[in-house]
């Protein structure tokens, strides 16, 4: 059975968020809620009572992920998960596109909502194969689905007015397999699901405004009685309030409360009622005790099991670190137990089938950490490498489990969880590196810094740029930092020498002056910074930007001019000579002659200056030194020419590179992406794709919603190729 297309993405970004709120304050809450919806200008929402650990659901479409943090606090919120979504498209019998979403969809009174986690068997063998699987669920009109980028892999909608029908709907999820393009079943779809019961807040708000349930407007709710699907009521309450509680629930529910040991305090099993009833009693249940519940949990049973069909399943693998390798070793640090603590909660993530893939790409930096860089008191910012793998901690396990059990650690960019971002953005480095013969043991965090930058081999990326991968160009610079630290053409004892080789020729009085403006003129520990900032910007614009050298200046230095040349304009004469160092490195090793003279220096330098007079027509308070920047090139003409030689075996890789950047190959894939059509194969050089998306916004052509969402999971997918080694 081959299908006739392949998986596109959707035009919609789709915001899905939980709140807890202070008991009995759902109206108030959702009015606030509302007016900041209409002041934010968002137009298609809907809002949901939960059956659950949270209180309330909103359901929201945005085109530039935009928040409702930036109208200001709602009072009443306790706690919110926030899931950035998207969707994917899919043709009906006439052959016309459609959305896995739609609010119309999900426009009945009841709605069940289920998250899932996909089983990391299937993604290794052919990844696209989860869209297939998951797509094809979604045909009915009262079916939905959305996709995630954190721990959960996607979410199912089902609308409908019966909650035993709804129930007995999200059970049969569990069962789904995968098909693969034979037809057959392969493997089970889920490996966990977590699912919630909703009731459009339509109806809470008449009930409170009311005291009656009055008719939907489209389905009445089925008076189903609870006895195939009930619930149990959790209570969290002030110990003093206990007697006034339990007599309530006596009057009310019918049923004599249960004395909890655990987090909550009551207990009540409920199959007295049917749903409208429960319903309506719930809410006023919430609001007599405002101030005497903390929070209440819904907890919904089914009694029907269903029938699981057997297929073919791939045991995942357990990864852990040799502590006992280490232990003495970390005991003589001063932070020895709080590592080890870090280390053992990271064995316990990595063993654990629900988080190991999140995790797994942290042990190989862990063990390198330990065996070379543990004591190395000269290593720099050795004290903000254990904060990084902590934060990088944490970033694997937001999310998790819906965030009902998650590791909690403060504000995060999306508290549904960035898994999948990391591993898009780590592809990067890992091919990067790959074709220079330096292995990457490390990863990526985001928004440890509000610039590009690493540690050792822990690469930082901007928090503003989460959700959007055309800004991702930073990571190839900071790759080739790591690539000047491991290559052995740029050994500290050859470094070190030229570091000094740049401070002793310059006369005293010139030291002041130039040391705010060429690097050339400072300490020797400034100097060999710059030296290792020249080969990462030859990295950068030789691998990274695939030698389009006209590409690089009009991405990289735009940049520049608005982080950093205005913010300490003095520096501008440094990146002026760093630049003119990484493309004089570029021309040696396009034309393949392997020394240059001041005439291609000065060469260089003007015909960048035109550049940057054509992106800030304004440079004039800059203080640009021209004589200062050409002299101090002038005098690393060895280290440039020992740069390209280092780089002149790789020179087959780059005309690989650029004969695959020209073919008809690379040009139907990225134009699919373009068009939210996902790749299914291997992409050797999947950074190209960023270039690709980089050129056609210099020429003023927007990048489309799908296409963005498309590109994050096409790198995703190639991470998931390139670390298993498959083609």
């Amino acid at each position: 059975m081959r299908r006739r297309f392949q998986p596109k993405m959707g035009e919609k970004s789709i915001k899905v968020v939980f709140y807890k709120v202070q008991s009995g304050t759902e109206l108030d809450v959702v009015k606030n809620i509302e007016d900041k919806i209409t002041l934010a200008k968002i137009e298609d929402f809907k809002i949901f009572k939960v059956f659950g650990p949270f209180d309330l659901l909103m359901i929201y479409e945005t085109d530039e992920r935009k928040s409702l943090l930036s109208q200001g606090v709602i009072p009443g919120i306790i706690n919110s998960l926030v899931f950035d979504c998207f969707t994917w498209k899919t043709k009906d019998k006439s052959d016309n596109w459609g959305e896995t979403f739609s609010f119309e969809r999900i426009d009945r009174p009841l709605l069940g909502i289920v998250f899932f986690k996909m089983k990391p068997s299937i993604f290794k063998s052919s990844p696209t194969e989860i869209d297939w699987a998951f797509m094809d669920l979604f045909k009915g009109k009262n079916a939905s689905a959305l996709g995630c980028f954190g721990w959960a892999d996607a979410i199912a909608l089902w609308s409908g007015n019966s909650m035993v029908e709804l129930a007995r709907q999200m059970d049969k999820i569990t069962t789904v397999h995968v098909r693969n393009r034979k037809g057959h079943f392969v493997e089970r779809l889920a490996l966990k699901t977590y699912s919630f019961c909703t009731i459009r807040f339509d109806y809470c708000r008449q009930v409170l405004e009311g005291g009656e349930l009055p008719g939907a407007p489209k389905h009445d709710i089925a008076p189903d009685p609870m006895t195939e699907v009930y619930a149990a009521l959790e209570l969290s309450c002030r110990p003093d309030a206990h007697r006034r509680v339990v007599e309530e629930c006596r009057t009310k529910f019918k049923v004599d409360p249960i004395l909890s040991l655990g987090k909550e305090d009551l207990i009540l099993n409920i199959a007295t009622l049917n749903w409208p009833e429960f319903l309506k009693t719930l809410l006023f249940f919430r609001k007599e005790f405002t101030n005497e519940l903390y929070s209440t949990c819904v907890r919904i049973f089914n009694k029907t099991i269903p029938a699981y069909q057997e297929a073919g399943s791939t045991p995942s693998p357990t990864y852990k670190v040799d502590i006992d390798r280490f232990l003495e070793k970390i005991l003589k640090e001063d932070f020895g137990e709080g590592l080890l603590c870090e280390l053992y909660a990271l064995n316990q993530y990595a063993q654990n089938e629900l988080l190991a893939d999140d995790v797994k790409g942290l042990l190989a930096f862990v063990e390198q950490f330990l065996e070379n860089y543990l004591g190395n008191r000269e290593l720099e910012g050795f004290e903000s490498l254990l904060q990084l793998l902590e934060t990088g901690i944490n970033q694997r396990l937001v999310g998790a489990f819906v965030g009902t059990e998650d590791h909690h650690s403060g504000i995060q960019y999306s508290k549904g969880g960035i898994q999948k971002i990391l591993t898009a953005a780590e592809v990067i480095p890992r091919t990067l590196l790959s074709w220079v013969g330096v292995p990457w043991n490390g990863f990526i965090v985001l928004g440890s810094a509000p610039d590009y930058r690493h540690d050792l081999d822990i690469i930082n990326l901007p928090g503003k740029t989460w959700h959007d991968p055309t800004a991702w160009w930073g990571i190839f610079h900071e790759t080739g930092h790591i690539y000047a630290f491991y290559h052995k053409a740029y050994s500290n004892k050859y470094l070190d020498k030229i570091a000094r080789e740049m401070i002793l020729p310059l006369p005293l009085e010139q030291i002041d002056e130039d040391r705010a403006n060429v690097a050339g003129g400072t300490d020797y520990g400034t100097a060999l910074r710059y030296l290792t900032e020249i080969i990462a910007d030859a990295f950068d614009v030789r691998y990274g930007f695939v030698s389009q050298a006209d590409l690089y200046v009009k991405t990289v230095w735009p940049y520049l001019l608005k982080e950093h040349v205005k913010k300490v304009s003095v520096k501008i004469n440094d990146y002026v000579g760093r630049s003119i160092s990484a493309l004089m490195v570029n021309e040696m090793l396009t034309t393949e002659k392997y020394s240059f003279d001041d005439e291609k220096i000065t060469e260089l330098y003007d015909s960048l200056i035109d550049k940057l007079n054509s992106i800030d027509r304004d440079l004039s308070g800059f203080n640009l030194k021209k004589d200062s920047v050409t002299e101090s090139i002038a005098n690393l003409r060895g280290f440039l020419v020992h740069i390209a030689k280092a780089m002149r075996r790789e020179n087959k890789t780059i005309q690989r590179i650029s004969s695959y950047w020209k073919s008809q190959e690379f040009g139907e894939i990225a134009n699919n992406i373009k068009e939210g059509i996902l790749p299914t194969q291997k992409i050797d050089f999947p950074h190209l794709l960023i270039l690709y998306f980089l050129e056609k916004m210099l020429a003023a052509e927007p990048v489309p919603a799908a296409a963005t969402v498309a590109l994050i999971k096409t790198l995703w997918y190639q991470s998931i190729f390139h670390s298993s080694g498959l083609s």
